[in-house]
């Protein structure tokens, strides 16, 4: 039966594929390692509660931005930190980690788990841009895993497909993070202990272990640890965000008579964040040759706690990577807007998705990126730029 309307289908595409002519047995063709089982780390992210919120939203144009700014930002962030995206179902994104077949490259399992914590850091940025939809909130649980995977081609489709066990578990478990969260399962979770126990924070999920070839396959939340919390405390307290993350809510600085002082007598005091001392020696070394008084911090945390003791009018520009421990450039960026909304913001990252990641964030005209490496030339001029703007 033709569809009403569809009258002239066949017309129009008289070559259309007819699936049934092709056997099961040749629908994939095989990969020169498709018979062969490896294993890698695979991750989900899902939408929490997607089909109700859709049912609520009559307007196609709503619904299309609905789904694009959850899948551009999750997307954007998955390809910064090299995974290979298999498949996107609207509400949901699956993708692989390439370099994590390789056993031995520790860094790579270590991307896998920043790569969902800065999803996760990321969800306080997809719900601020201003809303012109008047969309519900967007939230996301998070999983990974590693385990054996065979990989093949479908002759219906251009792109990789993955099959094994790890995707069937991370599919499991995804529904047991909180929204927002990520959670990984026990063989994950004991590479990333054996190699970087001090960057973070596991804690298993009683009760909620999967079984897997008949035994508790256990699953555990995944948090990064904090350093030197002690002295942020001292102008710092710890809030609870609607979305359900954790940021420092900042207690309004004391300013002196000196800091008053200082600011007038110098007009450009500049902060850099970066946490490779390589990088932040030459950003201080070009800024310091044109006469700008510089703080350089490789620490992000230790900076912050510098810029809270300051006058919010103190600094006329923050220069900050992206990628940093426990306290990356976004969510840096987050809590200056919180001391100083006026404050403009230089982003150098070496990642390949950052002007998309900067481009959800508020005040984007107070923000520029730049891609690393940085020549001498083009950073001052942008840095000049962005002083002169709106002077």
């Amino acid at each position: 039966m033709t569809a009403p309307g569809d009258e002239s289908g066949n017309n129009l595409r008289p070559n259309y594929f007819d699936p049934s002519i092709v056997s099961a047995e040749g629908v994939f063709d095989e990969l020169p390692f498709s018979a062969e089982v490896q294993k890698c780390c695979v991750s989900f992210v899902d939408m929490v509660h997607s089909t109700e919120i859709i049912a609520q939203i009559s307007n196609p144009a709503r619904i299309r931005k609905y789904y694009s700014i959850f899948i551009n930002t999750i997307a954007a962030i998955a390809k910064s930190f090299d995974a290979k995206i298999i498949k996107n179902t609207g509400d949901c994104l699956i993708y692989y980690f390439p370099k994590t077949f390789d056993y031995s490259n520790s860094s790579a399992f270590r991307d896998v788990v920043e790569c969902g914590l800065a999803m996760v850091e990321a969800s306080l940025s997809i719900n601020l841009p201003p809303n012109d939809y008047k969309l519900p909130a967007i939230n996301y649980r998070i999983s990974a895993d590693y385990g054996a995977v065979q990989m093949a081609r479908s002759i219906t489709s251009a792109a990789n497909d993955l099959f094994g066990q790890v995707i069937s578990l991370c599919s499991k478990m995804n529904s047991l993070a909180s929204p927002n969260g990520m959670v990984v399962g026990n063989n994950l979770q004991q590479i990333i202990k054996k190699y970087y126990s001090d960057n973070y924070n596991f804690e298993v999920l009683k009760g909620s272990g999967l079984i897997d070839a008949g035994a508790i396959y256990n699953i555990y939340t995944v948090k990064p640890k904090k350093r030197d919390i002690a002295a942020l405390r001292r102008d710092m307290a710890l809030s609870k965000a609607d979305t359900g993350l954790k940021f420092l809510s900042l207690k309004k600085p004391k300013i002196s008579p000196a800091d008053k002082q200082q600011s007038k007598e110098l007009a450009h005091n500049i902060l850099i964040v970066d946490d490779e001392p390589d990088a932040l020696f030459t950003y201080k070394t070009f800024l310091a040759s044109e006469g700008f008084n510089v703080d350089a911090f490789t620490v992000p945390e230790e900076a912050l706690n510098t810029f809270t003791t300051r006058s919010p009018s103190y600094y006329s520009l923050v220069v900050v990577d992206i990628r940093m421990p426990h306290l990356n450039g976004l969510q840096f960026y987050h809590q200056l807007k919180r001391i100083s909304m006026s404050m403009k913001v230089l982003f150098v990252s070496a990642l390949d998705a950052a002007a998309e990641l900067v481009s959800i964030l508020p005040n984007a005209s107070d923000i520029r990126v730049l891609k690393k490496p940085v020549d001498q030339e083009n950073f001052m001029a942008t840095v000049r730029g962005l002083l002169e703007y709106n002077m």
